[in-house]
């Protein structure tokens, strides 16, 4: 018997016990062959690193608009995941930023950001600062 048979008569097995034999108070027998499930599979699965590197050469390969990559580098970046920023592709090459910041800094470097995203060449600012805060005049910002 090859070990893909036995694994899958092994998870097999499993399933006719949940449905048949095991009580919800026996929940010992049914983690044991979980365990036993898992020390079997785990071997055949990708290392962390393994899955990262597929799903990076998917994302390359998937057919993206522009304001998908901006989403995806303000959602990867450290210094802006905690912000509730809102991407509106106003066209193809157009972003519209909605959403609240707390400073002007953090406002210019997402507004920088999206400039410099390959496939934008015009962003409108509607991001909101906090009562007090005065945003900074755009330099060289399309709108």
């Amino acid at each position: 018997m090859t070990r893909s048979s036995a694994l899958l008569l092994l998870a097999s097995l499993f399933l006719v016990l949940v449905a048949t034999r095991f009580e919800p108070t026996d929940p010992q027998r049914l983690e044991a062959v979980g365990r036993l499930l898992w020390e079997q599979w785990q071997p055949w699965l990708p290392s962390a690193e393994q899955s990262q590197q597929r799903w990076a050469e998917l994302w390359r390969r998937l057919p993206r608009r522009p304001v998908d990559d901006l989403q995806h580098r303000l959602q990867t970046d450290a210094r802006f995941r905690q912000y509730d920023i809102v991407i509106l592709p106003e066209g193809p090459e157009v972003a519209r930023l909605r959403g609240r910041v707390p400073d002007d800094a953090t406002r210019q470097a997402i507004l920088e950001l999206a400039r410099h995203t390959v496939g934008i060449e015009q962003v409108i600012d509607e991001l909101t600062l906090p009562d007090g805060v005065t945003p900074t005049p755009p330099q060289h910002q399309s709108e």
